[in-house]
């Protein structure tokens, strides 16, 4: 089962729940908060739905 994404996280959390690019943006940028700041790490992904990883955007999958 998917986790909600509205439930927020103790130690890290996003400037914006949501983004919205076209094909012209080009790239995004995206802001992880570090709300203790202390160090760990976070597994960064991407999601196909309406765009295809490969097809029309480069996806990520790893841990920062």
């Amino acid at each position: 089962m998917a986790k909600d994404i509205s439930d927020p996280h103790a130690d890290y959390g996003f400037s914006c729940l949501h983004y919205s690019v076209s094909e012209a943006s080009g790239s995004i940028k995206i802001n992880i908060i570090n709300k203790q700041k202390t160090s760990g790490s976070v597994r960064v992904c991407t999601i196909d739905q309406e765009a295809r990883s490969g097809e029309d955007y480069d996806g990520i999958d790893k841990v920062i």
